[in-house]
């Protein structure tokens, strides 16, 4: 937690930075020569937003924004250039965007903002190098955002006492007249509880219920961006929440909101209704892609996985004979997968990875299950299975069915006490099974293109469509022998195919 210090040393960050990589440190020294630049200039150029905070939690930021006072904006972005390439949105707007060694500095002039339409653009910008921190600070949405830090001395400026409230773990407007006024604050409050496990403040809760009718003016790009870092926090729950207390996904993520209304059976389920355990399991991938250093894209598809992997239960819940069932339901979810990523504004080829593990999130461990009770897979259900699951992955679906598990509680100890389960047996299964039959390697065909040029067929779609057959029925338990015997029986391309289609068809029917 941060302290009670009025200061920070330049210094500390700098070798925070030269420790994330040699890059980075050199662009942190920039900065601070930046900063050194505008001081001698008359200026001031303070970090402000995410890079104070971070700091403050003891935390290495990886972006920087930067505040300039005192200069015009022609100066500034003279001293700027030094910095790297710059994208200027311009600093006419008081921004200019630069980025280097993979990471991004916002550097901006001291503005007023004023609402001139309903738009996210629609604001009329008034620059005012002279303004003053205070007065500057107000536009901020958020307390802990509106911190200042002298690059150059260290010094704390904390007009709206951010760092008290950062200590506290409060999440408080800045000014509500100008907080009200870009709906997008509400989706930065979810990402930002998620992200540090903050409380809202009560006034600020009242000012983001008010602007949720508003919330359809943004664009999807600003939604997506924030949905990325709510789903990729530590504890997605606590966004997820405050997104239902506020009532915006009430309002406008219908395919979430059905959810809380939708009950499930407390033998299966003792942690409550499809909304309650989606949160769970939500925070548990998240858990586990951390602890296995997942790729921030992987990281991205598990946790949307798991926020969308019960969606089909709200239309296929049925009570029968005193139990709640959700049969299909990972079928049927599809479309409200499909429904939600778009409206939050994830691309096509992300939809499909995670639609392909919406749709067999259970047969990771189902394949399990009968394996434990003395059925031992053959290598064609994991083959279909693999299948199935393009363009995700089979470490991807476990990962989904492990969390999916202990999502769920809490269950009786051995001690009488109740508590959520930290194991699950089938994550140590699929291990090993992955291992035994190398699995984690790309499955080799079981018939080749060069099988059917040696046999005089002649190049062209037929041994595509051949090859395309003989992996179908791998996938039932066909052996590359089996393949080769049809061949050697039926000689002719056109009858080869039609044998080899007639297999596929009466062994899946």
């Amino acid at each position: 937690m941060p302290s009670n210090q009025k200061n920070l040393n330049p210094k500390n960050l700098l070798e925070q930075c030269a420790a994330v990589s040699s890059d980075f440190g050199k662009l942190c020294q920039a900065v601070f020569d930046f900063a050194a630049e505008v001081k001698k200039a008359g200026g001031q150029a303070f970090f402000v937003g995410g890079a104070v905070r971070d700091q403050l939690l003891g935390l290495t930021p990886k972006d920087f924004d930067i505040e300039v006072h005192g200069l015009d904006s022609a100066h500034v972005e003279t001293l700027a250039k030094k910095l790297g390439p710059a994208q200027s949105i311009g600093l006419s707007f008081g921004i200019l965007k630069i980025s280097n060694a993979g990471h991004d500095i916002d550097i901006s002039l001291p503005r007023r903002e004023t609402k001139t339409g309903a738009g996210h653009r629609d604001f009329s910008v008034g620059i005012d190098p002279q303004m003053g921190l205070t007065e500057a600070a107000r536009r901020r949405e958020y307390t802990i955002s509106a911190i200042y830090l002298n690059i150059v001395t260290g010094q704390l400026e904390d007009p709206y006492h951010g760092a008290a409230d950062l200590r506290k773990k409060l999440l408080r407007m800045v000014d509500k007249k100008t907080f009200v006024e870009d709906p997008l604050r509400l989706l930065r409050g979810m990402q930002l509880v998620a992200r540090f496990g903050l409380t809202v403040d009560p006034d600020t809760l009242t000012a983001m219920q008010e602007i949720v009718p508003n919330m359809g003016h943004l664009s999807a790009e600003r939604v997506r961006t924030e949905w990325q870092k709510l789903v990729l926090a530590e504890r997605p729950s606590l966004g997820l929440q405050l997104g239902r207390t506020s009532g915006y996904i009430e309002q406008w993520l219908p395919e979430l909101s059905a959810l809380w209304t939708t009950p499930q059976d407390p033998r299966h389920h003792p942690e409550g209704n499809v909304w309650d355990h989606t949160l769970l399991v939500i925070d548990r991938i998240c858990g586990l892609a951390a602890v296995a250093k997942a790729t921030p894209d992987v990281q991205l598809i598990l946790a949307l996985s798991a926020l969308a992997h019960d969606l089909g239960k709200p239309d296929t819940t049925r009570n029968v004979e005193g139990r709640f069932v959700s049969l299909s339901h990972e079928s049927v979810g599809l479309t409200a997968t499909e429904s939600l990523l778009v409206r939050l504004g994830f691309e096509e080829k992300l939809r499909r990875r995670v639609g392909a593990l919406v749709r067999n999130h259970l047969r990771p461990d189902q394949i399990f299950q009968a394996a434990r009770a003395g059925i031992e897979p053959k290598l064609s259900v994991f083959r279909r299975l693999i299948h199935d699951l393009r363009p995700a992955t089979l470490p991807e679906a476990i990962f989904l069915a492990t969390a999916d598990q202990l999502g769920r509680g809490p269950w009786p100890r051995p001690d009488g006490l109740m508590a959520m389960p930290e194991h699950y047996d089938g994550l140590e299964w699929w291990t090993a099974t992955i291992a035994k039959n190398k699995l984690d390697q790309p499955l080799e065909p079981i018939l080749w293109g060069h099988d059917l040029v040696a046999r005089g067929w002649p190049a062209g779609p037929m041994i595509g469509e051949a090859v395309r057959l003989a992996d179908q029925l791998a996938m039932i338990g066909f052996s590359r022998r089996d393949v080769l015997q049809v061949l050697a029986t039926v000689t002719k391309p056109e009858e080869t195919i039609t044998a080899l289609r007639s297999l596929v068809q009466s062994e899946s029917s």
